[in-house]
């Protein structure tokens, strides 16, 4: 019986607790690099919110540092949930993981570069935000996204001024994902980026910024977001497009940031963004007059239900 197998058999028989123990008695007697082996594989047929897969993260980190060189390698798996896992455990058995983590961030394959960057993240150790920074740069997409999650991790110690320092980058989707970053992490003194940001020249970033400013929910974003909604009014069509047919014009990108706009006023909700939405209930535009009206009717502002 493999361990899989068994850690599978323990769990619905003893409890995850109990198949944890058991496992972890097994590799001490034993050290065998199967078990690893085993238990990494697992982490991809599971959910990563659910409690079999903190389990199995949990158990390898217990196992130690001595699991360094196994470890290692899984983190340019082709699987992200194995990526991903691996990070977890290594970011779990923190500072003597993070050596071997700079190394293969410099690392030629992307998946091993994404995968280091996720896991000095999760470590949480101020002296790694400059190497968390560099990464943001890194030419693969997935792996400056890791870098600006990870910075999000780390917005407490000294991340937080670098997301809002990339919502300027010059590339375009470092502000994008910089954007829903500070939003995702709640990051407060993000507010007046994200402002500026409502006049990128990239409309998935205008409308990233402002969905992220609805996250933050500052009444000093309304007036920008009502500005915002006005401009981007301005250039769509003045014809109504079907949702379905919406995603092949030119314009949608202008279209998300419109309706985004709309959204997080009524999610930061108060006098003036209610008074605003609800005269756009009388536009002479009926998807003007759809979004405004969505946006009220999830409004939890107490003037959205007068």
């Amino acid at each position: 019986m493999s361990t899989a197998d068994l850690f599978q058999i323990l769990c619905a028989s003893i409890g995850p607790e109990n198949a944890r123990s058991a496992i972890l008695d097994e590799w001490r007697f034993n050290k065998d690099v199967r078990i690893v082996d085993e238990l990494v594989s697992l982490l991809a047929e599971e959910d990563p919110k659910g409690p079999m897969w903190r389990t199995r993260v949990e158990v390898l980190a217990e196992m130690g540092s001595e699991l360094l060189p196994v470890l290692l390698p899984f983190l340019g798996h082709d699987n992200c949930l194995i990526r991903q896992g691996v990070a977890c455990v290594l970011g779990k058995i923190g500072q003597p993981a993070v050596p071997l983590l700079l190394k293969a961030r410099q690392d030629k394959d992307w998946k091993m570069r994404d995968g280091a960057v996720q896991a000095l993240g999760r470590i949480s150790d101020p002296s790694l935000v400059p190497c968390l920074v560099e990464s943001v740069n890194d030419e693969d997409s997935n792996v400056l996204e890791s870098a600006l999650w990870a910075l999000g991790e780390v917005k407490n110690s000294g991340g937080a001024r670098h997301l809002i320092e990339a919502l300027e980058n010059p590339r375009q989707e470092v502000r994008h994902y910089a954007a829903f970053v500070v939003g995702e992490f709640k990051v407060q003194e993000g507010v007046d980026g994200l402002i500026k940001a409502l006049g990128d020249t990239a409309p998935s970033v205008r409308a990233e910024a402002a969905w992220a400013l609805g996250d933050l929910g500052d009444s000093r974003a309304v007036e920008p977001l009502i500005e915002l909604f006005l401009r981007e009014n301005e250039v769509l069509p003045e014809a109504d497009i079907p949702v379905v047919e919406a995603h092949k014009q030119p314009s949608f990108p202008n279209m998300v940031a419109h309706s985004f706009a709309a959204q997080s006023l009524g999610r930061i909700g108060g006098a003036r963004a209610v008074e605003f939405l609800t005269q756009a209930l009388s536009s002479k535009t009926a998807r003007t007059r759809a979004t405004a009206g969505a946006a009220l009717e999830r409004s939890r502002s107490p003037e959205a239900r007068c």
